[in-house]
């Protein structure tokens, strides 16, 4: 009896270790054939496909640069009242101008100094850079108005004549905003309206520039 049931384990034994032979094999040809079906489609040696083209936008071209004559300029500044507003748009003005042109300030000063100055100078200009209270809009008077009217006049040196004037009205987004816009430069801070008011000049430095026998 013994005997018998060892023959029964080794046969039951065999047929385990056939069965998962056969199983194996089966396993490794059905993920043969899949890799087949999923290749398939794909012929040998044929290239991937090109990559797409992403078009890049060009960047727009930088405005030309100035080209300003060797000289300074020297500022004196006249505000009817000052303010924050005042101060910010007189401090714009200048810094702006020293980005381009060596700058230096006279500071608030009466119109006659600014004129005998520049009968000094021999090749600087003086700008005279002065800030009224824009009170009279549209024909209509605004009491306590935050806004300003910018203007510059260039004072040629040796005589002070006056060689261009320029003028930008600084609009506050609290005042009356009483200003239709139409022929008239307006900025909303303090800070684009000086700045508006300096490139003004810069732009006139620049026509000088190019035309020197006319300025000279």
């Amino acid at each position: 009896m013994k005997v018998l049931s060892h023959q029964f384990a080794s046969r039951l034994a065999r047929l385990v270790a056939c069965g998962a032979l056969a199983l194996s094999a089966l396993c490794a040809a059905a993920q043969a054939q899949s890799g087949r079906r999923v290749n398939a489609g794909v012929k040998p040696g044929t290239p991937p496909p090109p990559a797409p083209v992403i078009e890049l936008t060009k960047p727009e071209p930088a405005p030309p640069k100035r080209v300003l004559p060797k000289v300074a300029l020297v500022v004196a500044v006249r505000v009817e009242k000052s303010s924050g507003r005042a101060e910010a748009i007189v401090n714009t003005f200048i810094t702006h101008l020293a980005k381009s042109m060596p700058t230096t300030s006279l500071g608030l000063v009466k119109h006659d100094v600014a004129e005998k100055r520049a009968r000094a100078e021999t090749e600087n200009y003086v700008i005279w850079l002065e800030l009224d209270r824009d009170a009279v809009q549209n024909g209509q008077i605004i009491f306590n108005s935050p806004d300003y009217v910018v203007r510059y006049s260039m004072l040629a040196p040796q005589t002070a004549k006056v060689l261009a004037r320029g003028k930008v009205y600084y609009q506050s987004m609290g005042g009356a905003r009483g200003r239709s816009g139409d022929g008239e430069v307006i900025k909303i801070s303090p800070e684009a309206a000086g700045e508006a008011a300096a490139d003004m000049a810069l732009d006139w430095l620049a026509f000088v520039a190019a035309h020197p026998r006319d300025w000279g």
